[in-house]
């Protein structure tokens, strides 16, 4: 852990003395899919973006925010995702380190990868929720503002057994996955 604590240190210190920086806060709205589908019917999310230059079109930095899943309506059944008409969706704050890396004739068009962990935050069962994140993004972008479309999932598909005197079962929590489109404001 304290190997972990002082590179993260040295990175801090180390971007700090690179002078193009980024600054950006955004909202980003998506459909889930597969799975996640059957119970939550849309996500909503806010983050804020902070950046630095690592070479002419390529940043580097960190991510957060918050976002929200909302529940379908719909009877408790057999799923990973169990719960009952008082349940409102899942919350979670990503933090995560980004990446962005432009390309074409101005840089406008740009692919970007969060990786880290969403913290969950609200709903039940919402440790079992909560995990590995990951965003894919890919949109075009000008000096003011941002757009991209994103895949982005947390979690990993997992099985978890459970045993009480003879009887044994198994809980499968899936990745929760959702694409949509999104917008950011860069600070300059």
């Amino acid at each position: 852990m304290k190997k972990l604590f002082l590179m993260a240190v040295f990175t801090v210190f180390g971007f700090s003395f690179v002078n193009a920086q980024e600054l950006k806060a955004g909202i980003h709205g998506g459909i889930p899919f597969g799975s996640t589908g059957e119970s939550f019917s849309v996500l909503t999310a806010l983050d804020a973006s902070y950046l630095f230059e690592i070479a002419p079109s390529f940043h580097l930095g960190a991510t957060t925010g918050y976002g929200q899943f909302f529940s379908k309506e719909m009877e408790a059944t057999n799923t990973e995702f169990e719960h009952d008409s008082g349940y409102t969706g899942f919350g979670y704050i990503p933090v995560a380190a980004s990446g962005k890396y432009a390309f074409g004739y101005y840089d406008n068009w740009h692919v970007g990868l969060d990786l880290g962990y969403a913290i969950a935050v609200s709903g039940e069962n919402s440790e079992d929720l909560a995990g590995f994140y990951n965003a894919i993004k890919f949109g075009w972008q000008n000096d003011l503002i941002e757009v991209f479309a994103f895949y982005q999932g947390i979690g990993s598909s997992e099985t978890k057994s459970k045993t009480s005197g003879n009887f044994t079962t198994s809980t499968t929590t899936a990745q929760l996955a959702s694409a949509g489109l999104g917008i950011a404001y860069k600070f300059k």
